[in-house]
């Protein structure tokens, strides 16, 4: 997972210009964004699309741990 959030982090930086000093904040975007699609996956396994925030949340929870 970390290898996928340092890609997607590397590629939103080069589309901002290469800013500098904000490498943390492309981290946080992308770890996000990986978050909410894994939990978009999990609600259309499961056919809810409603459960989609209930999963990232989750998801959230248990990538922080």
């Amino acid at each position: 997972m970390e290898q996928v959030v340092c890609k997607r982090a590397y590629a939103l930086w080069e589309q901002e210009g290469r800013p500098d000093g904000r490498a943390e904040e492309f981290w946080h975007r992308a770890l996000e964004q990986h978050i909410r699609g894994c939990a978009y996956v999990l609600g259309q396994q499961e056919g809810s699309q409603d459960g989609a925030d209930e999963d990232w949340h989750q998801n959230r929870e248990f990538q922080s741990q």
